[in-house]
């Protein structure tokens, strides 16, 4: 590839951040343009055709991007809702979809790696696209998926005195409120500014009534917490 069309394979991409597009193909093009074009690289070339198969694998045909959108939306929602519903009191009944959802992911979970005539094409299509390109800990939200329709994955961490998970929990609500209200949403009462704050007012006052408390913990406060955890997961590592 040659200068000139390096250049407008760049000068093309600027263009496209006017569109609303998902959190992960904007990240990748923002990489793309930081990259020094001149001298001549072989890096940006790649980027770039990375970039394109990305581009064409989720906007295809206009059924497959309607289903990416829609789950994109259904993901923002459900998440939104979840939070608000956690740390703000807002009354929330998990639909259909959520259902759904977590049959999947509880299906996932039995049959991946011992069933070897199952087929996770819809569980790809359904849950791990859609948190890729919404830069989603997937993990975490699947346990808010599986737990939704049964008070809450906060609320069994809590009935269940699981003080390390959800010290862990609560540090992931943090990221995954601050991803919702940033950039583009695709549902359109995903958290804004203030609702992000009022989120992390309420992880901040389930924080000090479990696990501030020595009568609820037994630790003294929360960085304690976290140092045993990471304690814990590192002495794993080497041995």
């Amino acid at each position: 590839m040659d200068g000139m069309e390096r250049d407008d394979r760049v000068r093309s991409l600027r263009v496209l951040l006017i569109e609303p597009l998902t959190p992960l193909l904007r990240r990748e093009i923002h990489i793309a343009i930081k990259l020094p074009s001149k001298p001549p690289s072989k890096e940006i070339d790649v980027v770039l055709d990375q970039i394109t198969e990305h581009w064409t694998e989720i906007y295809g045909t206009p059924n497959a991007r309607a289903c990416l959108v829609e789950q994109l939306a259904l993901f923002q929602q459900f998440l939104t809702n979840d939070l608000l519903k956690d740390y703000a009191a807002q009354p929330y009944q998990p639909t259909q979809w959520v259902s759904l959802q977590a049959e999947l992911v509880q299906q996932h979970s039995i049959k991946a790696g011992s069933d070897e005539s199952y087929d996770d094409t819809e569980y790809q299509a359904r849950i791990v696209v859609p948190l890729e390109e919404l830069i989603l800990n997937q993990e975490h939200v699947e346990r808010r998926v599986r737990y939704a329709e049964s008070g809450g994955y906060i609320q069994h961490l809590i009935n269940q005195r699981d003080w390390i998970n959800l010290a862990t929990a609560l540090k992931d609500d943090r990221d995954l409120a601050k991803s919702l209200s940033g950039g583009h949403s695709f549902y359109p009462h995903a958290l804004d500014v203030i609702t992000r704050r009022i989120v992390l007012r309420g992880i901040d006052k389930v924080e000090s009534t479990h696990l501030q408390k020595p009568s609820m913990c037994p630790f003294r406060n929360f960085r304690q917490l976290l140092a045993r955890h990471n304690l814990n997961f590192l002495s794993g590592i080497r041995r």
